[in-house]
């Protein structure tokens, strides 16, 4: 900044920002939101740098359809979010519009110009603008300098200790407990979070992708755990957080699956903060039915009668014969038709059958959203405690109902119970 180009007209100037588009995997559902200016689906990221290339400040996970101003006015509105000096300024285009703490180009004057051709500025406002650009190329460059990053870097293999693994953990837990995990996955900032105080407390080049991958492998793990924990013959120590088992157990899981070792009779010291983290998000068989789990043996015996009729219609058939050949020819001919259409309407009884197993089965299946609403609504109990009443009753279809036919009042005497049974017991 002490170039004479640039001094002291823009002396107060800190940095350049600018947002760029980066290729979002979106559910089917919002992609439309996701849709911008640029092909396929992109988030909106927001990024400030200074003139010697560090990046200050990074907002990821805006839908790649909204206007860079919005994005700058929501990192401006955070608590934790872009700060600018007072006094100071940032370089913006001429999107982000006139708005405290950024300088923007003049509108509908030349801007990309050249002081030594043809394309040389013709005024001061001209002039200005030239020297905009000029600078504004930083953040520029600090994009193409990333993504260069980015690419070196794929592919290469990042190695994690144990350590990082439960900072990541840590971390993560406490962007969930903030809302920062709308739904099943985190958002980008939360990744770029974990990613960038990893490096900083290991001195290791961690980016946001390092992290997503590590995610999955510990989803992998929890996965596992979920599993033996269900398995016959295994036990769980809730106060240990452990999975415990006899020695002939062990050795025969051990011997068909030996990377279980680590997960038997040893404490699972991150389990707690595996369930907030991953926890609610893994899929179970906690749900599901065949056609096989319902029971359609009711209408056995309205298929014997419906037989049964059957016999008697025939030999009342067979007993209306008559002298002409032509009459039993027409007779035999409707005789044919008759059981071909009882076989018909035999197969379509089955087909009702199995949609009336179905349709019971819907009936009687658990509503969750109402259950998880009508919990979530007591008072007196934070979240996460409610979350693991809500868990507990899902698991206990006959608890469940005897939950929700109760009042306000009951329910808030039945989760006060969980709580002394669940969480205040005697010290381990």
């Amino acid at each position: 900044m002490n170039n004479k180009r640039f001094y002291p007209y823009f002396k107060d100037c800190v940095g350049a920002i600018d947002g760029t588009h980066v290729p979002a995997n979106v559910p089917d559902e919002i992609q439309g939101k996701f849709r911008g200016q640029k092909e396929g689906t992109t988030q909106n990221v927001l990024a400030a740098i200074t003139f010697d290339l560090k990046f200050i400040y990074i907002l990821a996970g805006w839908e790649g359809s909204a206007h860079d101003s919005r994005v700058l006015g929501d990192a401006l509105s955070r608590s934790n979010g872009f700060k600018i000096p007072e006094g100071k300024y940032y370089l913006g285009d001429a999107g982000y519009g006139i708005r405290k703490g950024i300088i923007s180009p003049f509108r509908g004057v030349r801007y990309h110009l050249n002081e030594f051709t043809e394309r040389s500025p013709e005024n001061k406002k001209e002039l200005f603008n030239l020297r905009h650009s000029s600078l504004r190329t930083a953040i520029e460059r600090g994009f193409e300098m990333s993504f260069t990053q980015n690419e070196k870097c794929k592919g290469k293999h990042f190695t994690w200790s144990k350590s990082m693994s439960h900072m990541l953990l840590e971390i993560l837990a406490e962007e969930a407990l903030k809302g920062s995990k709308p739904s099943s996955t985190f958002k980008a900032e939360s990744f770029v979070k974990v990613a960038t105080e990893i490096s900083q407390k290991f001195n290791v080049q961690c980016e946001p992708k390092h992290v997503e991958n590590h995610l999955k492998t510990v989803k992998k793990e929890w996965g596992i755990i979920t599993k033996l924990k269900n398995k016959s013959g295994f036990g769980w120590d809730d106060c240990l957080k452990m999975i415990t088992v006899s020695k002939d157990v062990y050795d025969e899981e051990v011997k068909a699956h030996p990377n279980h070792d680590k997960y038997l009779n040893k404490k699972l010291v991150m389990y707690e903060i595996m369930t907030i983290v991953i926890g609610k998000d893994m899929a179970t068989r906690n749900y599901a039915k065949s056609y096989a789990d319902v029971n359609l043996e009711e209408n056995t015996e309205e298929q014997s009668i419906s037989i049964e009729n059957e016999g008697e219609y025939e030999e009342t058939s067979k007993g209306k014969g008559t002298s002409s050949s032509s009459t039993q020819k027409r007779q035999h001919r409707k005789r044919n038709r008759m059981y071909e259409d009882d076989g018909v309407e035999k197969l379509s009884k089955q087909i009702g059958d199995v949609a009336f197993a179905i349709q019971s089965l819907s009936k009687n299946q658990l509503d969750v959203n109402a259950l998880y609403a009508e919990v979530m609504k007591v008072e007196g109990f934070d979240e996460i405690t409610l979350g693991d009443a809500f868990d507990h009753l899902v698991q206990n279809e006959m608890l469940t109902k005897v939950f929700m036919a109760k009042n306000t009042k009951g329910f808030e005497i039945w989760v006060q119970s969980f709580v002394t049974q669940h969480y205040y017991r005697p010290a381990c």
